[in-house]
């Protein structure tokens, strides 16, 4: 995407890049009027971190130490989640050198981290919260988790919550309503569409990508498709895409129930890559069961729902967090409680067994994903919060300027 302005925002993130965290390099890459540069505390070697590295300017705290600077900074940062005064420094004189007109820091606990440089820089910054940092974090260390964020909300401008659930997530840890944004970040809806046949096949192949985390469902899912194999005469198949904790948990789960010749895992896939692709053009039904962990700890809105969408595949997934946000009940997806066997299993059957039902849900959810989630669309609203944040910084020094509202979509 083509950037048509001199206005630099810096983004700021503790690692660059997992590979499991697409939204936030499509955040960064795919700017419209500012131009981005990149601060980072660790490096994840990964193509989304390759990609930004080769394409943006970019600090990376660690690059260039040594000896007893290099083993002082890790104990820093790892026990105390702090940063070196050399980092704090350097991180600014690079800031500057790009000058920067906002900061955008990405999850609540890195903004925390670089907290010391909004108060040095004095300029405009938001934050954006994406699940764990307002859902579990703040549950942690006998609540030193939330105290520790409350001191981050006095120092940051703006906080950009995923959903409205995640908006009084922030305002139940004490963030003031009036820093309080709600923006959905989108994602490149283009390079997922595809003109779906829908097919009344034999065999239905059910399809899951994510983490092999808690939240994610995972488990609830195999015990919703033990009792769908039970009642539905079709042929049900499940494939799950991802690597995580939970990996050999379920693997004993469908040992003990038989469930060997219906569950195929085909270990991570490089995002975006043609075998990754081809699971969705393949499957007939997705779904994302996600449940809140006993950690408390939550999603925001999971980015592989929205891609699935934009295949054009009929999606089944949960009444959590901010996903009712983008899955309107029988009409975009279906949604069903958190554990809730019984129904996520009939909605298995129901999609199985009727292709026309397959066809009108999932073309729904493609329409909606296309022309309300897509990230043009989405990068110009958190463009729009931008110059909200600059316009209401200049107004609060003093300066002159024109009241300014962003217009956000979803």
């Amino acid at each position: 995407m083509a950037v048509m302005s001199n206005k630099c925002v810096a983004h700021v993130v503790r690692k660059v890049l997992p590979p499991t965290v697409s939204f936030i390099k499509n955040q960064i890459a795919c700017h419209i009027r500012y131009t981005p540069c990149i601060v980072f505390k660790e490096y994840i070697k990964s193509n989304l971190a390759k990609e930004l590295n080769s394409s943006f300017s970019y600090f990376y705290c660690e690059e260039k130490k040594q000896g007893f600077k290099k083993v002082f900074s890790y104990f820093l940062y790892k026990y105390f989640r702090k940063l070196t005064s050399e980092d704090i420094e350097n991180s600014i004189s690079f800031i500057r050198k790009n000058n920067a007109s906002v900061l955008h820091f990405h999850y609540g606990t890195d903004a925390r981290v670089f907290c010391e440089i909004v108060k040095k820089l004095r300029i405009p910054s938001v934050v954006s919260f994406y699940g764990y940092d307002c859902s579990s974090f703040p549950q942690r260390y006998f609540g030193y988790g939330r105290r520790y964020l409350q001191k981050m909300f006095k120092t940051v401008d703006y906080c950009i919550a995923m959903s409205d659930d995640m908006k009084e997530d922030l305002l139940g840890l004490g963030c003031p309503g009036n820093k309080i944004i709600v923006h959905y970040s989108g994602f490149e809806s283009d390079r997922f569409y595809f003109k779906r046949n829908y097919t009344d096949n034999n065999k239905i192949i059910l399809l899951i990508t994510s983490a092999l985390e808690e939240k994610k469902g995972h488990l609830f899912l195999l015990q919703a498709l033990k009792k769908a194999i039970s009642q539905t005469k079709t042929a049900l198949q499940l494939r799950i895409v991802g690597s995580g904790p939970m990996e050999n948990k379920l693997k004993a789960y469908i040992t003990e129930n038989r469930l060997e010749k219906y569950v195929f895992f085909t270990g991570r896939l490089e995002y975006l890559s043609e075998e990754f692709l081809k699971e969705f053009q393949n499957a007939d039904i997705f779904v994302h069961p996600s449940i809140t962990c006993k950690t408390q700890e939550k999603e925001g809105i999971p980015g592989a729902i929205a891609e699935a969408m934009a295949t054009g595949i009929p999606i089944i997934s949960t009444f959590h967090a901010g996903i009712p946000a983008i899955i309107q009940h029988e009409s975009t997806g279906y949604l069903v409680e958190e554990w809730d066997i019984d129904t996520l299993a009939n909605y298995i059957c129901l999609l199985a067994e009727d292709v026309n039902e397959r066809r009108k849900i999932g073309q729904n959810a493609q329409y909606f994903a296309l022309h309300f989630l897509d990230i043009k669309n989405k990068e110009d609203e958190l463009e729009q919060i931008y110059d909200f944040a600059i316009n209401q910084y200049n107004r609060k020094n003093g300066e002159k300027t024109e009241i300014f509202t962003p217009k956000l979509i979803l």
